[in-house]
């Protein structure tokens, strides 16, 4: 897609900041699952199988609201589909809190996947009808306030765990967040999107530059979880730091993400996508090649820094793009990227964990180098919108 820079005017108001909230409140819960998993391995006496089909569980219930999302929200309304999914993610929530066999928390798994992605899918389709053309930037600002959220899950769940108190408080915190949300956020999320354009919800297929951003979103998240779920392992196997030196450097990945959407916020304002897109992608593959093929800690260090500065914004840009390649068809647009999203985080780490098995983390982590690469391939190749922002803050 190619077009004239538009000027158009960004506020950030009651509904804005409850999306962000939300979506945070759900990537919150995202990211507890895996210091979660860990200690309730302890408690149910867990193998690492039965504990990795916990995730397979959540990333599957993420794929088939890919499929199903759209259909909710056409049924019930966006408002409506947000709240009922919420609802039902909380019962999930106390399904996975409950269970005593890894049968009730792998559904409780399950369940959290599939409506936290319906709640996150109508919430953004939400976004794209208020916004319209700027919601490249309620989508890049949302990221950036998830990516706080992800960052806080693991620090509150080990503050709790070390202090004596049962780590699943922590767990329960988003299913009072969203009770409150739930009761001040109904009239606003009403009112607001009365009041905003909701567009014509056509029908028919999507056009094929949005499956071209569908591929990229589905290449970078699968980059984006290949480094979470196997980084620190490459970081002790081949780069020999200790096991809890390995964990722990990790966090610099995910700080820089934080850090990358901050700043991804900021320059959507000012520069066009496809500019953003380029050097995200020469970013994101340069530092993990840094990251890689590094022969010491710090340029091990440098470069998955690099990596998580240039991975971070992948995903929000992408989804902005698809939207806005066909904006009659947001609720279709934003249900069909989450068959990306999780198929990606279902797929690839398992798919490098095989590789790293007949051979060695090194050289399976040769296929992330191959994915950016694709990445950096769709971003050069394209044609891409080019917009223009103001902002009242």
């Amino acid at each position: 897609m190619s077009g004239v820079p538009v000027a158009t005017k960004f506020v950030r108001d009651e509904l804005c900041w409850l999306v962000y909230l939300m979506i945070g409140n759900y990537c919150y819960l995202a990211a507890g699952m895996g210091p979660a998993m860990n200690l309730l391995s302890s408690e149910l006496h867990l193998s690492y199988s039965i504990a990795a089909l916990h995730f397979s569980a959540w990333s599957l219930g993420v794929l088939s609201a890919g499929t199903f999302g759209e259909r909710i929200m056409k049924k019930f309304g966006k408002p409506s589909a947000a709240w009922m999914a919420g609802t039902a993610l909380c019962g999930g929530i106390l399904v996975f809190l409950s269970g005593v066999h890894p049968v009730v928390t792998i559904l409780g798994c399950l369940i959290c996947g599939f409506n936290g992605s319906v709640m996150c899918q109508s919430l953004c389709t939400i976004m794209a009808d208020r916004f319209a053309e700027a919601r490249v930037i309620a989508i890049s600002e949302s990221n950036f306030v998830a990516s706080i959220f992800c960052s806080l899950a693991p620090f509150l769940i080990g503050t709790c765990f070390r202090s004596g108190l049962n780590w699943r408080i922590a767990i329960v915190l988003p299913i009072v967040l969203f009770l409150v949300f739930f009761m001040v956020g109904r009239p606003i999320i009403a009112g607001a999107y009365e009041t905003s354009p909701k567009g014509v919800q056509a029908d028919g297929k999507l056009p094929p530059f949005y499956w071209l951003c569908w591929l990229l979103a589905m290449f970078s998240v699968a980059s984006e979880w290949s480094i979470i779920f196997w980084g620190a392992d490459f970081l002790e196997k081949v780069t020999k730091l200790s096991k809890a030196d390995a964990t722990t450097s990790l966090t610099a990945f995910l700080v820089a993400m934080v850090v990358a959407r901050f700043i991804g916020s900021r320059l959507v304002r000012a520069y066009p996508t496809k500019l953003l897109l380029r050097c995200t992608s020469i970013l994101a593959l340069c530092g993990f090649l840094v990251f890689w093929l590094g022969h010491s800690v710090y340029a091990n260090m440098t470069g998955l820094v690099l990596a998580g500065l240039g991975i971070a914004n992948f995903y929000p840009l992408t989804l902005s793009a698809a939207i806005g390649s066909a904006p009659e068809q947001a609720g279709k647009a934003t249900s069909r990227m989450s068959i990306a999203t999780g198929g990606a985080t279902l797929c690839a780490p398992l798919l490098l964990g095989i590789f790293a098995e007949h051979s060695n983390i090194f050289s399976a982590y040769g296929l992330v180098v191959g994915l950016l690469s694709i990445c950096c391939v769709i971003a050069f190749l394209s044609k891409w919108q080019s917009r223009s922002y103001t902002t009242d803050v």
